[in-house]
């Protein structure tokens, strides 16, 4: 049974449910979507929980949804029967003509029952002798601007998500969907054409740049806020320019100085750094690592989130990554085949590293260990991180002669070039050649150090 609808978060490794709400509820629940705690860390209770949370979850909605259509002078109850006029119009039931009429009368009818609400009993009414809120004004322009044609900052980021599930990792995508609900939280449901750069400057003022926030957080949170235009509204032609560009530029300048250009690691320092981890097991998944990371050419999410049942035969099978690109089969180096079978064997939770998951908490955690391990070892050299291994299996793969359209596929990255890329995809390189490139890699005399379990 999948996973479906639920997440776990947090250091107790807590099971939530997180079941988005339709679109045309959303307005009545004032939310996007309903998390809830089921209170367990096991997965089999989380899934036991989960049919009788939806049920309630749904039951919520319905509820949210028959007080609002109860009460007629409702912003959000006139917008969304401008959705439906709209609807109507689309699928052809309704000529323009009929459009502009009914939405005259939907107008007419919300201001009658708004004044009706109010005791307005003057005759005719005029729209000045109704009182509305800044907030019900925007509801009731966004009703009308979805009318004509605005496509409205909900349903693009809906949009949005939808088309990048499958090619990103599922963490990746709800890290870029919370800070976009953030925004839209920020602006309210307005049209998308007429968000302004001045009102993403307000969002990274007020929500984004706070204390506390590294430069590198928050001009994380600004990329993922700009894909949603680079991405997606630009391509659609929804937008012509992307508010959020030279946002970035604006953050202060790092304080630690310029961050070192990774280098590959040399064999001695390989070498000695297996043998120290070797030393004291505690640091056993770190060793582990190391070695997967210089043969297979592996990320860290990759690795931290790789489970048994991942590995058939001498294939690696990477369903979820960073990037399109990322998601791929890989061969079993012959070299850690070994390490592999006995990893898989002495497994207790289904996960390859012996270690507690949390995925990217994990992969965070692991760089982090490894650098204050490195200290402690003598290997100050910070442009030797965790991820520069990537740069050994690269450097070895250059140096097998390997081509360099075949280690592109192996280590996840795209190929952007019109021979490899275009007429070439990834998808068709046989699996023999790729078997025998991983086999080609070689790291010299650290070949077989730390391998044998």
């Amino acid at each position: 049974m999948s996973t479906e609808y639920l997440r776990q978060r947090g250091k107790a490794k807590t099971w939530y449910i997180r079941v988005p709400v339709p679109l045309p509820a959303q307005a009545a629940v004032g939310q996007p979507e309903i998390v809830r705690s089921l209170k367990v860390t096991s997965l089999s209770e989380a899934k036991k929980l989960r049919p009788a949370a939806m049920t309630s979850i749904y039951e919520y909605i319905n509820e949210k949804v028959k007080a609002q259509q109860s009460e007629p002078h409702s912003a959000n109850r006139f917008k969304h029967q401008m959705v439906a006029v709209v609807r109507d119009h689309d699928r052809g039931l309704i000529d323009d003509d009929e459009l502009s009429e009914r939405q005259e009368i939907l107008l007419e009818k919300h201001l009658a029952a708004k004044a009706e609400f109010q005791g307005v009993r003057r005759r005719p009414l005029h729209p000045e002798d109704v009182r509305t809120t800044a907030a019900e004004e925007r509801t009731i322009q966004a009703g009308f601007d979805l009318a004509t044609g605005h496509l409205l900052l909900s349903d693009a980021i809906e949009q949005y998500i939808e088309k990048t599930r499958g090619k990103l990792a599922d963490d990746t995508i709800e890290t870029k969907e919370r800070t976009l609900l953030a925004f839209q939280k920020y602006l309210g449901d307005v049209p998308v054409s007429k968000i302004t750069k001045k009102q993403c400057a307000g969002f990274l003022i007020d929500e984004l740049d706070t204390e506390g926030r590294s430069r590198k957080t928050v001009a994380k949170a600004l990329s993922e806020l700009g894909s949603l235009w680079t991405k997606h509204l630009i391509p659609l032609a929804e937008a012509e320019v992307n508010p959020v560009s030279g946002l970035t530029a604006s953050l202060p300048s790092p304080k630690r100085g310029t961050k070192p250009t990774r280098r590959p690691w040399s064999q001695e320092e390989l070498a000695s750094f297996t043998k120290g981890i070797q030393e004291h097991p505690k640091q056993a998944d770190l060793g582990i690592a190391m070695l997967l990371f210089a043969y297979m050419g592996m990320r860290r999410e990759e690795l931290v989130s790789l489970q048994t049942q991942d590995i058939d035969g001498d294939c690696i099978r990477l369903d979820e990554a960073k990037s399109t690109a990322g998601v791929r089969n890989i061969p079993i180096h012959p070299t850690v085949r070994p390490l592999v079978d006995h990893l898989i064997e002495t497994s207790t939770d289904g996960y390859q590293l012996p270690t507690k998951r949390s995925a990217r908490d994990v992969a965070d955690s692991m760089g982090k260990r490894f650098v204050r391990w490195r200290r402690e070892l003598g290997a100050a050299d910070p442009a030797t991180d965790i991820h520069a291994l990537r740069y050994n299996f690269t450097s070895a793969s250059e140096n097998a002669e390997i081509p360099d359209s075949t280690t592109k596929v192996i280590v996840g990255h795209a190929r952007s070039d019109i021979t490899y890329g275009l007429y070439s995809p990834a998808n068709s390189v046989k699996w023999s050649v790729l078997v025998d490139a991983m086999a080609k890699v070689s790291h010299g005399k650290f070949d077989g150090v730390g391998v044998n379990p």
